[in-house]
């Protein structure tokens, strides 16, 4: 598809380049049959040189690239309508690279938007609270501590790299995404953005957010028309119950004071979180060895006549654990929602990188 883009800027830059010629005088166009003052071969010039721009941007890539395709497009239809009879089919191309710019404009705000919610976790100032000792926890999360072999500095942030399929009903389409995390252990929360392709050219973008014991969750259609805003008691609970669980990328954030770790069994354990305004709580599950297994939790589930609390399970796939940047963690995982009616594997998930950023680190580029 950006091939497709990229060639339509050219070839539509390139036949605006002939009313520049005609205008000019640098060679006779007989297509065009209407006269070109030399101003309007300015005109001419500059839209086929934004058209250009665009193509040379989306090449690089620079999410920018909307900005001189919608000039153009302006330009263009500005030029057309004074040679109507000639150039009117320069209108299809127009309308197609306008929609399209649409989208990456969408796209962009929607990387900015991202952008900005993790530099705020990111800069957040937090408690300055010691953090447990290891040796207060249960046995097995010792050992799970001790095998993840992660380094003892102090983690400011770890940004997590995913991509996999999901679905939104049990006999749903599974549809591919990217997405990208920003974890902070030291102030608990995340930044989670994902990129969902519905069909081939539609996608939605969507948000998860969880800070200062709220969660939000946000998705828009081509990052253009927002169809969820959801906050409230049950997202909040849900996103501390996911914040939990996604300690298994960062190890060491298990030992936040927030975290109460109680041992269920020699390979169990319940870890409780409580914000003041919600508490949450989660069992893990680990090899002897000490590698993670899964995660449980109760957590709400969304329904027509409003959400029900139910059994939701992540399972790591033994095999891919790796080490990676010196953590070793699990990198595939399968998430099934546990109802009554059956299971519900929405979501099928792999790691694709971890990066890990330490108080005396500078924070490398998105």
């Amino acid at each position: 598809m950006k091939w497709i883009l990229i060639t339509l800027l050219l070839i539509h830059g390139a036949i605006h380049l002939l009313g520049a010629t005609k205008g000019f005088h640098w060679a006779d166009i007989s297509e065009l049959t209407i006269p070109i003052s030399r101003h309007s071969a300015i005109v001419w010039l500059v839209t086929a040189l934004l058209f250009f721009s665009a193509a040379t941007l989306l090449i690089r890539p620079m999410h920018i690239w909307w900005i001189p395709a919608m000039l153009a497009v302006i330009l263009s239809v500005y030029l057309i309508s004074t040679t109507w009879q000639d150039a009117r089919w320069g209108m299809i191309p127009n309308i197609i690279i306008l929609l399209i710019s649409l989208v990456g404009f969408g796209q962009w705000r929607f990387d900015r938007q991202v952008a900005h919610a993790e530099q705020i976790l990111i800069e957040a100032p937090h408690s300055g609270l010691k953090n447990q000792e290891k040796t207060t926890l249960p046995p097995i999360v010792q050992k799970w501590l001790e095998r993840s072999s992660m380094p003892e500095e102090s983690l400011q942030y770890v940004r997590v790299h995913q991509e996999g399929t999901m679905r939104l009903s049990p006999d749903g389409r599974w549809m591919p995404f990217t997405a990208k995390q920003i974890i902070t252990p030291r102030n608990p929360g995340f930044v989670w953005s994902t990129k969902t392709t519905l069909i081939p050219g539609v996608f939605f973008l969507g948000q998860d957010h969880y800070k200062q014991g709220k969660g939000q969750m946000l998705i828009h259609v081509l990052g253009l028309i927002p169809i969820v805003n959801a906050t409230g008691p049950e997202i909040d609970q849900g996103a501390l119950l996911r914040y939990l669980g996604e300690l298994v990328w960062l190890p060491n954030g298990a030992l936040h004071p927030a975290i109460q770790w109680q041992e269920i069994n020699k390979l169990t354990a319940s870890a409780t979180m409580d914000t003041g305004d919600i508490s949450a709580a989660g069992t893990f599950t680990f090899s002897p060895s000490g590698d993670f297994l899964s995660y449980s939790a109760k957590r709400y589930f969304d329904r027509p006549d409003g959400p029900t609390l139910e059994d939701w399970l992540i399972e790591a796939d033994p095999l891919s654990i790796r080490k990676m940047q010196g953590c070793q963690i699990p990198t595939r995982f399968r998430v099934i929602w546990k109802l009554a009616e059956g299971d519900f594997h929405w979501l099928d998930l792999k790691i694709t990188d971890v990066e890990y950023f330490y108080a005396h680190t500078e924070p490398s580029e998105n």
